[in-house]
C-alpha cells in the first residue's frame, strides 16, 4: 500500500526547488552583468588611453624666437629728439631715458582691447626679467592728448604697474615722430562705445637702444616671450 506523502513535506520541497531556481537564475544575470561592466571599464580604459597619447603628443608649436612679427632693424635707426608731459606733470625727453632700452607703445586710457593687452604683456615682460627689468623703462605714449591729462596717465598706469612711464603726445610732436615709427592715429565719434568715441591708432610695439635708437618692432600679436628673450639677450650677451 502507497504511504500518504505529508503536505508539510511536499511544501518545503517546492520551496526549496524555487530557491535554488531563483539562485540559479540570479547567478546568470550577475555573470551578465558583470561581463557588461567588464567590457565597459575596457572601452573606457582604451579611452583614456588615447586621451593621454593625444596628450603627450600635442601638435608642433613654434618656439618663441621663430614668432612672426619681429623685426629687427639693422642698422639701428635714430630718433628724432622728443619731449612729452609725463603722467607726473612733467616734461620727459627721450634724452631723459638714455642708459636704459626703451620698450615703448602708442594708445589711449580709454582703449577698449589693444592696450590693455599691451600693458598686461609689458607686466608679464617686466616681472619675468626680474632684476634685468631695472634696465629698461616701459613707455606708453597716448595719442589722445586732449583727453588724457597728466592725471588721467597717473591712474591708468598704476593699474598696471607705477613704475610704467605714461606720456602725453602733443599733436606737433606726434606727426614728427610718426614717419619714424610708422604710427597713425586716427580719432573719430563712435556711439556704441562708453566713451563716445575711439581712436584707430598703431598697435606695434618698439624697441630702442640705450642711445634711443630704433632696434625691434613687433606686431600686436608677437609671442611676449620673444620681446623678452630680445632684451634678455641685449643686456647680458654671450660672452
Amino acid at each position: 500500500m502507497d504511504e500518504k506523502r505529508n503536505p508539510a513535506i511536499i511544501g518545503a520541497g517546492f520551496f526549496i526547488a524555487f530557491l535554488a531556481l531563483a539562485f540559479g537564475i540570479y547567478t546568470i544575470l550577475d555573470a551578465i552583468d558583470d561581463s557588461r561592466a567588464t567590457q565597459q571599464a575596457e572601452d573606457q580604459a582604451e579611452v583614456v588611453t588615447a586621451d593621454d597619447d593625444d596628450a603627450a603628443d600635442p601638435p608642433a608649436i613654434d618656439p618663441p624666437s621663430a614668432s612672426p612679427g619681429r623685426n629687427i632693424i639693422n642698422p639701428p635707426e635714430a630718433i628724432t629728439e622728443f619731449t612729452f608731459v609725463a603722467q607726473t606733470g612733467e616734461p620727459l625727453s627721450l634724452s631723459d631715458l638714455s642708459g636704459r632700452y626703451v620698450l615703448l607703445a602708442f594708445g589711449y586710457t580709454h582703449c577698449p582691447d589693444v592696450c590693455p593687452a599691451t600693458l598686461l604683456e609689458f607686466r608679464q615682460i617686466k616681472r619675468q626679467l626680474g632684476d634685468l627689468a631695472d634696465d629698461v623703462a616701459f613707455v606708453f605714449v597716448s595719442v589722445d592728448p586732449e583727453r588724457d591729462t597728466p592725471e588721467l596717465l597717473a591712474r591708468y598706469m598704476a593699474r598696471y604697474d607705477p613704475d610704467f612711464i605714461g606720456l602725453s603726445g602733443d599733436e606737433e610732436g606726434l606727426q614728427t615722430i610718426a614717419p619714424q615709427f610708422g604710427l597713425f592715429w586716427d580719432i573719430r565719434e563712435d556711439t556704441s562705445s562708453r566713451a563716445g568715441y575711439i581712436v584707430d591708432h598703431t598697435a606695434s610695439r618698439y624697441l630702442l637702444d640705450t642711445q634711443g635708437q630704433l632696434i625691434r618692432v613687433y606686431s600686436f600679436t608677437t609671442d611676449p616671450r620673444v620681446i623678452e628673450d630680445d632684451i634678455r639677450d641685449l643686456i647680458t650677451p654671450a660672452m
